[in-house]
């Protein structure tokens, strides 16, 4: 009975074999091309930064364009107000 594995401890099974065999094929053809391990993280990392910063400023300088949009309304009231 306990060499009788369920469904599902196979298919885990055969999920982290694939995976790790994913891994391997992976490492064999960077380390083809000349890349070392701690290149490409290094570079998977600069990647992730710089989408970070992107992402950052353009969230920057929407706030920025509505600030200067509301300013601008109110400074119209503002105006006509007066007038």
């Amino acid at each position: 009975m306990s060499d009788d594995k369920s469904g599902d401890e196979r298919k885990d099974e055969l999920t982290r074999r694939a995976a790790l065999s994913l891994a391997a094929a992976v490492a064999a053809f960077g380390a083809a091309m000349g890349m070392r391990p701690s290149t490409a993280i290094a570079a998977q990392d600069e990647h992730e930064h710089r989408h970070e910063h992107e992402h950052r400023h353009e969230h920057e300088h929407r706030h920025e364009h509505e600030h200067r949009h509301e300013h601008e309304r109110e400074h119209r009231r503002r105006h006509e107000h007066e007038h």
